[in-house]
C-alpha cells in the first residue's frame, strides 16, 4: 500500500504525535480491516506492508518514493516467488506505483495494480520558437526595468533627503543610466539562467512522469475512482493552467520583440516626467499625455502576458511544485484513468459518511469490496489461463 500527497498529514511528525488513529494503509484502520475481511470472505489469505514517503506535491519526491516501492517489489517477489503481489496506491500514490514498475526489472507476471482516486499525469515539453524566446527575453527585461525603477521611486518617496532637487543634474542622469544598465545586465544574465534551469527541470519531470512502466502489467490493473473527487479538481486546476499557458504563448507568438520597445519608451518618458525640470505649461501637458498614452496603451499587453504566464505556472503547480517554475512551455496529460487496454475501471458513488472532502475514497465501505472482487476474479482467471492450481 502506498499513500498519496500529504497522506500522513502536512506535518507527519507532529501528526503522528497528535493522533493515534491509524492511517488508511496501516493495520487497524477501517479500510485495512474491511479489505482483509473481504479478502478472507473470498478465501484469499493475504499479508500487507506499506511504503511511507514524504508525501510532498513534487515529481522528484514521487520518483524517490517509486524507487522505494520498486525495492519493496523486488523483496516481495524474492520472498514469495509464486504468490501474487498487489500494489495499491491512493491519489498520487498511484503515480508512485506506476513509476515503480519502470524502476524494477523483476518479472511482473504476478504483479497486480490498483489505484484509488489517482490523477494520472504525463508531462511533455514543448519547443519555443526563436521569436517566442526573444519576446520572453524582452518581456523579462521590461519587467526587470519596471521593478528596478519602481524600487528607485519608492526609495525616493520614503527618503526624500536622498534626492534634494529635480532636473538633469548629474545624480539623476547617473540614476537613469544605472537603472537601464541594471535592467540590461539582469535580463541578459538572470533570464538565461532561469531558462536553463527551467529546461533541465522540465526534462527531468518529463522523464519521471512517464506512465510507460505500468503497461508492463497489461490488463492486471484496476482503477477505482469516485464521482466528483478531489483528483478531478486537481486535473481541472491543471487544465486551467494549460489554457492560460496556451493563451499566453498565442499572444507572445503574435508579438515581435521590436514591438516591446514601445512600452519601454513609454516607461522611460513617464519616468523622465518625474525627473525633468518644470517645462512651460502647454509643453508639459502634451509631454505628459504622450508619455502616458505610450505607457498605458502598450504596457497592458506585456502585463497581460506576464500575468498569464504567472497564473499558468501557479495552476500547473497543482500537478507538482516543479511546474511552478518549469510549467509554462510544457503540456500535461491528466486523466482519471490511464491510457492502455484491458484495465478495469470502477466508479463509486460515495455515501454521505465518506464525503470528507470527497477524496478519502478508502472510507467508502464498498471500496474494499470492489478491490477484493477484482483481485479474486483476476487471480482465478490467471490461474485458469496458466493451468496452475
Amino acid at each position: 500500500m502506498v499513500h498519496g500527497t500529504w497522506g500522513r498529514g502536512f506535518f507527519p511528525t507532529i501528526a503522528a504525535l497528535v493522533t493515534r488513529r491509524p492511517r488508511w494503509f496501516q493495520p487497524g484502520s477501517g479500510f485495512h480491516t474491511g479489505l482483509f475481511s473481504e479478502l478472507s470472505a473470498r478465501q484469499i489469505d493475504a499479508q500487507s506492508t506499506f511504503v511511507e514517503w514524504s508525501g510532498s506535491n513534487s515529481f522528484k519526491e514521487r520518483e524517490l518514493a517509486a524507487r522505494k516501492v520498486a525495492q519493496s517489489i523486488e523483496t516481495r517477489v524474492q520472498q514469495f516467488p509464486n504468490t501474487p503481489v498487489l500494489l495499491l496506491g491512493h491519489s498520487h500514490g498511484g503515480n508512485v506505483v506506476s513509476r515503480a514498475l519502470s524502476n524494477t526489472t523483476v518479472d511482473l507476471d504476478r504483479i497486480y495494480v490498483t489505484t484509488l482516486a489517482t490523477p494520472f499525469l504525463e508531462v511533455f515539453k514543448t519547443k519555443l520558437t526563436a521569436s517566442q524566446e526573444r519576446s520572453l527575453n524582452m518581456l523579462f527585461m521590461f519587467f526587470f526595468l519596471a521593478f528596478v525603477a519602481l524600487s528607485n521611486f519608492t526609495i525616493q518617496q520614503l527618503f526624500p533627503e536622498l534626492r534634494e532637487k529635480n532636473g538633469f543634474d548629474l545624480p539623476n542622469i547617473a540614476a537613469v543610466i544605472g537603472i537601464l544598465a541594471i535592467a540590461l545586465i539582469g535580463a541578459t544574465s538572470i533570464y538565461p539562467l532561469l531558462v536553463r534551469r527551467s529546461a533541465a527541470q522540465l526534462a527531468l519531470v518529463e522523464m519521471i512522469s512517464s506512465q510507460s512502466g505500468v503497461l508492463r502489467v497489461r490488463d492486471r490493473r484496476l482503477v477505482v475512482r469516485a464521482v466528483d473527487d478531489e483528483a478531478t479538481l486537481v486535473i481541472t486546476t491543471g487544465a486551467i493552467g494549460t489554457r492560460l499557458a496556451s493563451l499566453a504563448f498565442s499572444i507572445i507568438g503574435a508579438l515581435r520583440p521590436s514591438n516591446l520597445v514601445w512600452p519601454a519608451i513609454g516607461f522611460i518618458l513617464e519616468y523622465a516626467w518625474w525627473n525633468v525640470p518644470r517645462l512651460p505649461f502647454g509643453i508639459e501637458i502634451y509631454f505628459h499625455r504622450i508619455a502616458s498614452i505610450l505607457f498605458a496603451a502598450t504596457f497592458l499587453v506585456p502585463l497581460l502576458v506576464f500575468l498569464l504566464v504567472v497564473f499558468a505556472a501557479f495552476f500547473r503547480a497543482a500537478y507538482g511544485r516543479e511546474l511552478a517554475i518549469a510549467g509554462v512551455n510544457c503540456e500535461v496529460s491528466a486523466h482519471s484513468a490511464p491510457d492502455g487496454h484491458g484495465l478495469e475501471i470502477v466508479t463509486l458513488r460515495q455515501s454521505n459518511a465518506a464525503r470528507r472532502l470527497r477524496h478519502y475514497i478508502y472510507d467508502e465501505p464498498s471500496c474494499g469490496a470492489a478491490v477484493a472482487d477484482w483481485i479474486a476474479a483476476r487471480i482465478k482467471n490467471d490461474e485458469i489461463s496458466t493451468g496452475s492450481a
